[in-house]
């Protein structure tokens, strides 16, 4: 490459580094953050061999190994450069005409559009790494092409694609078509060499075969061609789309390494035939990134609650849910109510929050369970339901770092000291996390965290576990709405989860049983109060609410809200919530009577 080459390859892919890291930055931080939760790296001989005991081994153990920078912004930054490296690879195997440059872009930016739209798959895939394995793959189809054809006088570059199978898959054969193809386009090589990179190119396109049949027989040899790619798959539901990022990454440098040499047998010397053409490429590249990029406000809220939740951040959880606009998934909604609860909030402020229920937008047949079931049954101590649901994930999905922080909350709660400390030691393997609290707590050398003596305190049932039937959210209104026990805050959880699901049937024992464990009896919280004195003005109660202690601006509410009921009596319900919404929706009357029953999932 001449100089005037190199400096615009090196300004070209600058700014695509640059302006994908500030997207990123601005759009995926708490996507990536995640990410970096639900991968596991250990700096071990045992994990390392257990990468290695599948195809594309070493390709999974390096992407699982840079993922662990996500934890920070230097991950992105890392991502990035990469991709700098993708564009400058590019540009030199393939010989692109200077003029042509910017079409060195177009692998960087199809790995770009396939983990921006990944969406709920970051909880689904069993591939570690795939952030960076996609990328880091590429980097090897480039050089491993151009040493091949470097080694062409002999053949030599076989042998090295047979041996790049095994270590990153899909991406070795990748190498091995384009060292193929720069070998055909060689003019200078004779019939008889020509003939043995030939011979010898088939030969390593049928090893996969091989490799399967005495290495990996234990995996499918029906991923034999697609090892390296993750898979978009769940039951027989595939998601189609996932792939197309992958096929436009691979058929781009197919036809540039057959066809870029064309662009400079006629020079043409006019700068607006190339301008356009540069313009037309970063149009369609943009186009398409944006296509791909997945911009629910739900998912993205649903995420930056997760990473409260985790660290216990109470408020942050509420104060993200109060910058959320739009109806909230179920999730969303549980997540803050457990928020509330944990700082006391629950009765007098769940129902001033927006509610709804808003399936998420994704083509996955999604869980709450996958996403937030673990922190929930761990938050509200359900340690035997969130023990269960971390090893189902583990077997399904893969461990990972979050997975083992629980896991020793719940063997240190549940009394399992030496099950604790083993999962303490594995977790003091990762590079973010051999100096964590659940490290020092799992190895004896710290005591219980507060988080851990709130969810013990909530420990009041028999130890047992029964089925949820994979529906967190109703399993636990349930659970709660048949609670006994004379612990206050649990009784505050049973008349909560009544409200939500307006099941009145069982409001007023539960009521009654919670006035008498409160020691304030004057002062009830304002849902509670709005609820009592909606029921009790019911004409079947058999309640005199007149010998309550009800505060006068619940009352006053109460009969402003019905005057308004009864003079829209006759409208369609949607109608009526426009009509009352800025009124009374921060009432529990606006949402026993007005808010549409939640679809859980």
């Amino acid at each position: 490459m001449k100089s005037k080459h190199i400096v615009i390859t090196i300004i070209i892919g600058f700014i695509f580094a640059a302006v994908a890291a500030f997207m990123l930055l601005t759009r995926s931080v708490n996507v990536m953050n995640v990410i970096e939760g639900q991968n596991t790296f250990l700096s071990t001989a045992t994990y390392f061999a257990s990468c290695m005991a599948k195809p594309a081994g070493l390709l999974t153990w390096c992407g699982a190994y840079l993922t662990q920078f996500l934890h920070n912004t230097e991950g992105i930054y890392l991502l990035c450069a990469m991709w700098f490296g993708v564009i400058a690879l590019t540009a030199y195997t393939m010989k692109l005409p200077v003029r042509y440059t910017v079409l060195a872009t177009i692998p960087a930016a199809m790995l770009l559009a396939a983990n921006v739209g990944l969406e709920y798959w970051i909880f689904y895939l069993k591939s570690p790494g795939y952030v960076f394995t996609a990328t880091i793959g590429i980097i090897v189809s480039l050089l491993g092409g151009w040493l091949i054809y470097k080694l062409r006088q002999w053949g030599i570059g076989a042998i090295l694609s047979i041996a790049l199978y095994p270590l990153f898959g899909i991406y070795g054969l990748l190498a091995t078509i384009l060292g193929a193809i720069f070998v055909i386009k060689d003019k200078d090589l004779d019939k008889r060499h020509k003939l043995i990179n030939y011979a010898a190119t088939a030969v390593a396109m049928v090893m996969p075969i091989i490799w399967y049949a005495t290495i990996y027989h234990l995996s499918s040899v029906t991923s034999a061609y697609t090892a390296g790619i993750p898979m978009f798959q769940q039951f027989d539901n595939c998601d189609n789309e996932q792939y197309v990022p992958y096929f436009l990454l691979f058929a781009s440098l197919a036809v540039m390494a057959a066809f870029a040499h064309l662009l400079a047998i006629k020079k043409c010397n006019k700068a607006i035939a190339w301008i356009i053409a540069s313009v037309v490429v970063i149009s369609a590249e943009v186009a398409y990134i944006e296509h791909r990029w997945y911009n629910d406000d739900n998912y993205n809220c649903e995420l930056q609650m997760l990473q409260h939740v985790e660290k216990s951040n109470w408020q942050g959880v509420i104060s993200t849910d109060r910058m959320h606009t739009g109806e909230p998934t179920r999730a969303i909604v549980m997540m803050r109510d457990l928020a509330l609860f944990k700082t006391g909030r629950l009765s007098n402020e769940a129902f001033t929050f927006r509610n709804g229920g808003k399936k998420p937008e994704s083509a996955i047949n999604l869980s709450m369970l996958h996403i937030i079931g673990p922190a929930i049954y761990y938050h509200y101590g359900k340690m035997n339901y969130c023990n269960r649901w971390l090893i189902e994930h583990a077997v399904d999905y893969g461990w990972s770092h979050n997975s083992y922080k629980y896991l020793i909350k719940c063997a240190t709660i549940n009394g399992e000291k030496e099950l604790a400390e083993k999962y303490a030691n594995i977790l003091k393997d990762t590079r973010n996390y051999s100096e964590s609290e659940e490290v020092k707590i799992g190895l004896g050398l710290s005591q219980e965290s507060n988080d851990m003596k709130e969810a013990k305190s909530l420990m009041t049932y028999n130890d047992f576990m029964g089925s949820d039937q994979n529906l967190l959210e109703l399993f636990l209104l349930s659970d709660f709405a048949n609670d006994t026990t004379d612990v206050l805050s649990i009784k505050t959880l049973a008349l909560h989860a009544i409200m939500t699901q307006k099941d009145m049937r069982q409001f007023w024992p539960h009521f009654y049983h919670y006035i008498k464990l409160l020691e304030d009896k004057t002062n009830l919280p304002l849902h509670i109060q709005e609820a009592a004195y909606l029921l009790g003005r019911s004409k079947n109660s058999g309640i005199n609410v007149e010998e309550m202690p009800f505060s006068q601006r619940v009352i006053d509410t109460y009969n402003d809200f019905a005057n308004h009921m009864g003079r829209y009596n006759d409208l369609p319900i949607e109608a009526k919530r426009q009509i009352l919404k800025n009124r009374f929706d921060k009432t529990y009357y606006y949402y026993y009577y007005l808010e549409k029953d939640f679809d859980t999932y």
